[in-house]
């Protein structure tokens, strides 16, 4: 997997073969990026939340992109190991952190206010999202931009568990959800 853009642009990270992890790909990556400038979104400075890390190659991407630190959450040892490497190799052990634990304990348990964007990307099996975006609802500060990636629709625009739908974009069968906190 190679760093699609900023200052790490052209860099390599190791993925290792397999099903247990499904790197984001770089063209998903990029549009990601793409549609947060769209949206005024400024990356610089701000601070990333990366739930079912995996490789970390999101957090690395917006790292390499301006923004200033990332805490990747993974409950994965093979995903935690995996991203530990990557940062080590791109020297980034000062703008990230790395926590094994279950996303769901995580966000329950920990102050998460201080991140502007939460990118989220479990197995597309996962069967706890609407549980992870409630607790992250309670949690998230009222500016910050979550981005869940999956194989289908997660939510509807008129939920009850107080986010509101700022985009959906799908490429084949993966699906990328834009969203924040629904305010009043």
């Amino acid at each position: 997997m190679i760093i699609t853009a900023g200052d790490l642009k052209g860099k390599s990270i190791i993925c290792p073969a397999g099903k247990d992890i499904r790197p984001t790909s770089s063209k998903i990556r990029q549009a990601i990026f793409n549609i947060l400038y769209s949206m005024g979104i400024e990356l610089s400075g701000a601070k990333l939340l990366e739930l079912f890390s995996g490789t970390g190659i999101v957090s690395l991407e917006a790292i390499s992109r301006g923004v200033s630190g990332a805490m990747l959450v993974d409950n994965s040892i093979n995903s935690v190991n995996v991203s530990q490497k990557n940062i080590k190799t791109l020297g980034l052990e000062k703008k990230v952190t790395i926590i094994k634990q279950d996303a769901i304990e995580f966000v329950e348990n920990r102050e998460i206010k201080s991140f502007d964007l939460v990118y989220i990307d479990p197995p597309y099996r996962y069967q706890e999202y609407i549980k992870l975006l409630q607790a992250l609802t309670l949690k998230i500060n009222d500016k910050a931009i979550l981005m869940a990636e999956s194989n289908k629709v997660l939510i509807e625009e008129n939920n009850e568990i107080g986010i509101e739908i700022i985009k959906i974009k799908s490429w084949g069968e993966t699906f990328v959800t834009f969203m924040r906190k629904r305010n009043g």
